[in-house]
């Protein structure tokens, strides 16, 4: 059976990340006490923190049967769920703990994490403050509730940062936490200072990893705005998020429809036409090219994930392909470049998001959309047929509404 020493070993490991050689240590245990429970779930874990989530899952279903009732084990199956997007089992697993012992905070910061997912902000808050009546000290729970006011942009944030901080100075998600606070209120240099320091201590931290990302981006003003609205839109509901996007297109085609009734006020309506239409375009390539600015930054680069890292080689593609056509156009009157480069960088929109959605349905959806219009973009550019050209220009636009749909549906805030 596992003694305290093989526990702190395996722990040793875990801490290190080195999770191929605690399998190894934990291998070599298993095959010398194949019945011990405890040390199968030890194993299911690792498994689980190296990313296996196919192995976990079948070790830990196995000990479900034959140890219903216990807590841990339990536990994992409901980070297992969270991990693989089956949130309604993982909720439903992470009530059961509650019912088991109604006051462990731990089993309350299982259900918080599972409703921040299912991206039900007020009742993820609601189990986090559960959790911390029970165990004020839970760091766990104090970061949890600093993600979500953050989110919710709530004015105690920074005082819930600041207990996370004083019960752990050294804790990588407080610190991390405290870092993405400072971007929220503009302070990128002292938050890319936190973010550093945060994955100098865990450099596996995906909070840091990704307030990392957003604060290099967020040197650059134009993206620190987006960040704002991308928060922005993070705390609206479906609904909602229709309502402003078709609300501000119904903006554009009114005073657009004014401006050509009224010669007299087109001068003072249409640079209003001309910034809406900038700011439209901008909120769909802003973040592809500043993920191609990553992918090229010693630092940004291993910040990505494979997905990102892909998209970006996509896209990075497209702009020297569209910086090429327009050298080729506006430096050698070579007019044939002009629908060619028009491709090329329209082309940026789909590339920067075809791999985003995290449903397989809806990544199948947009994988295809995104090759069809690309090839007839390019065949109507490489051959100049334009009714071909014009499709392409359509498909881009219809799939800036298909993505927006995708992506609302998955990721806006539920009210419950």
């Amino acid at each position: 059976m596992i003694t305290s020493a093989i526990l702190e070993r395996i722990q040793l490991l875990i801490n290190q990340s080195r999770y191929k050689d605690a399998q190894s240590y934990l291998e070599k245990h298993l095959s010398q006490y194949p019945a011990d429970t405890y040390g199968k779930y030890c194993y299911a874990l690792v498994l689980f923190l190296d990313g296996k989530n196919n192995e976990s899952r079948k070790i830990v279903d196995q000990l479900l049967v034959e140890d219903p009732e216990n807590e841990d084990i339990i536990g994992l199956s409901v980070d297992i769920d969270i991990s693989d997007d089956r949130l309604n089992p993982a909720e439903s697993k992470a009530k059961i703990l509650i019912e088991m012992d109604p006051e462990s905070s731990e089993s309350h910061l299982k259900l918080a994490r599972v409703k921040l997912a299912q991206k039900s902000y007020d009742l993820a808050l609601e189990s986090a403050n559960k959790a911390l009546s029970f165990d004020a000290e839970n760091v766990s729970a104090l970061n949890l509730k600093i993600l979500i006011e953050g989110l919710l942009g709530h004015e105690t944030t920074n005082a819930t940062i600041q207990d996370a901080l004083h019960l752990d100075a050294e804790n990588p998600s407080s610190i991390a936490n405290h870092g993405i606070q400072l971007l929220r209120e503009g302070k990128v240099n002292e938050s890319l200072e936190r973010l550093q320091y945060a994955l100098s201590l865990d450099p596996n931290n995906y909070l840091a990893q990704h307030g990392m990302q957003e604060s290099l981006k967020s040197k650059f003003w134009p993206y620190r705005m987006f960040f704002k609205f991308k928060e922005f839109t993070a705390r609206l509901s479906q609904k909602g998020s229709w309502q402003f996007i078709i609300g501000t297109y119904i903006l554009f085609r009114i005073i657009r429809t004014i401006a050509a009734k009224n010669p007299s006020l087109e001068p003072y309506l249409m640079p209003v036409i001309y910034i809406i239409i900038f700011l439209f375009l901008l909120t769909w390539v802003l973040d592809p090219i500043m993920n191609i600015y990553l992918l090229f930054n010693k630092f940004g680069k291993v910040l990505l994930g494979e997905d990102e890292k892909t998209m970006a080689i996509y896209c990075s593609y497209g702009l020297i392909g569209a910086l090429f056509s327009a050298i080729m156009y506006f430096g050698f009157g070579m007019t044939y470049f002009a629908m060619v480069g028009i491709v090329f960088g329209l082309s940026i929109i789909p590339l920067g998001t075809f791999l985003n959605p995290v449903k397989e349905k809806n990544l199948q959806t947009t994988k295809i959309y995104t090759i069809a219009a690309i090839c007839i973009g390019l065949i109507g550019s490489f051959f100049q047929i334009t009714p071909l050209f014009t499709v392409f220009l359509i498909s881009i636009f219809i799939y800036q509404w298909v993505i927006n749909g995708i992506l609302i549906k998955e990721n806006s805030r539920s009210y419950e």
